[in-house]
């Protein structure tokens, strides 16, 4: 009976090596040139180039010329050069005709009709996207900050001394009889194990905002029933957390009249009227990223506060007091910030209002116990705090809605 040789080596070896797989890089979808053309200054990043090559692609092209003969050269003289306007350049490569060219269209005349697939809107992962806020005159503090350095200010909610006393305020969870010491274990080991974006939510959410009063909340709904603030040039928020007010605590005509901008999503029985907001992060990620999401969701609730506050005014007032809150939490360095977001009045007659955002604090939560309690203090007694400026505003407007006459809220009341 023949046995069968056995394979070499060499055989085995290039029969088990595995296959080098080919990766295919899929290619990044692009902006619509609208953004591009909104931009007051546009970096050269790649999809930036990109654009740049398409609408260069979209010119007319260059009129071809036959070639030019020997004899239809010009003449070797200068005089006779100068006589007739000098030589001739037609027969060098890409030269156009003076005769009959058009001038080419800017990008902003032209009929672009954007591919769903290749256009997209910025998110707060782009590093364009504080400048497309800036633009819609949304601004983060530290816009102003750098807005400091050449003569500009930094503005500060006239209610702050206000919010400040109101945050402060114990609260009956940190009596001498409750012991916070295992919420804030429990948080150190959160903390420490989370790696996702979900994973990060589902632990670290509860602990943050537990043994507070309900509140009338979403979690992770897409705005997409507001009137974007930003032109639809970037993503719509999506915050973690939202607190705003049931729409059956509105009168009819409110909602019908402010329904773009106090309205967040499609759900008939989500909360409208969001003026508190919470961004959590993984570690990995960047904290510039949810500070961005955090601007953008607090100019949301500012304008939707506005909107309300003004309801059946001839003209809109700027008190300059901040009713919108919001919260970010980055697992990577277990901090809390707080930020405070409110409107200011156009600069120019007929524009359009400026959105401010100032961080009030921040908190080290893995700390110690001690920071731990003043940073769950502050998150609690925000929520409420904002509930307090929503219901206010829902009973004037209200109040308005049915005829009655009642002068606008006043932002410095103290909150009781």
């Amino acid at each position: 009976m023949n046995k069968r040789a056995a394979p070499s080596t060499e055989s085995l070896e290039a029969g088990c090596r595995p296959r080098k797989q080919i990766k295919y890089k899929k290619r990044r979808g692009n902006f619509s040139p609208k953004f591009y053309d909104d931009l007051s200054k546009v970096w050269l990043t790649p999809r930036a180039l990109r654009e740049l090559d398409r609408r260069n692609a979209a010119r007319p092209p260059l009129a071809s010329r036959p070639p030019v003969s020997a004899s239809s050269s010009p003449s070797t003289t200068v005089a006779q050069f100068a006589r007739h306007g000098g030589p001739s350049l037609c027969h060098l490569r890409g030269c156009i005709d003076s005769k009959g060219t058009t001038q080419i269209p800017t990008s902003k005349s032209w009929s672009y009709t954007p591919d769903s697939k290749m256009s997209k809107r910025t998110s707060a992962y782009d590093t364009k996207f504080e400048q497309g806020l800036a633009e819609y005159n949304i601004f983060t503090d530290y816009y102003h900050l750098r807005r400091c350095r050449r003569g500009y200010s930094t503005p500060e909610p006239e209610n702050l001394d206000d919010i400040v006393q109101a945050l402060s305020k114990s609260r009956d969870s940190q009596s001498p009889t409750r012991d916070l010491s295992a919420e804030f274990q429990k948080l150190k080991r959160a903390n420490s194990r989370v790696i996702t974006h979900a994973c990060t939510r589902s632990a670290l959410l509860p602990v943050i905002k537990s043994n507070s009063k309900e509140h009338d909340g979403e979690y992770g709904l897409r705005f997409k029933r507001l009137d974007s603030i930003t032109k639809r040039t970037t993503v719509d928020p999506a915050p973690d957390l939202y607190d705003g007010s049931y729409p059956s605590s509105l009168h009819k005509s409110v909602q019908q009249d402010l329904g773009d901008v106090i309205t967040p999503t499609h759900h008939y029985n989500a909360p409208v009227l969001p003026n508190f907001f919470l961004e959590i992060r993984a570690p990995e990620k960047c904290f510039e990223v949810v500070k961005r999401q955090a601007c953008l969701d607090g100019a949301v609730g500012a304008r939707a506060m506005h909107a309300l506050q003004n309801y059946g005014a001839e003209k809109p007032v700027y008190d300059g007091n901040a009713y919108s809150f919001s919260f970010v939490y980055h697992a990577g360095t277990a901090t809390l910030h707080m930020y405070a977001h409110f409107p200011t009045a156009p600069q120019n007659e007929g524009g359009a209002p400026e959105y401010q955002m100032k961080q009030v604090d921040a908190f080290f939560m893995t700390k110690n116990r001690e920071d731990f309690v003043a940073a769950v203090t502050t998150f609690r007694n925000a929520r409420d705090m904002a509930e307090s400026y929503r219901e206010r505003f829902i009973e004037a407007a209200n109040v308005r809605a049915e005829g009655k006459s009642q002068p606008l809220a006043e932002g410095r009341e103290e909150l009781q």
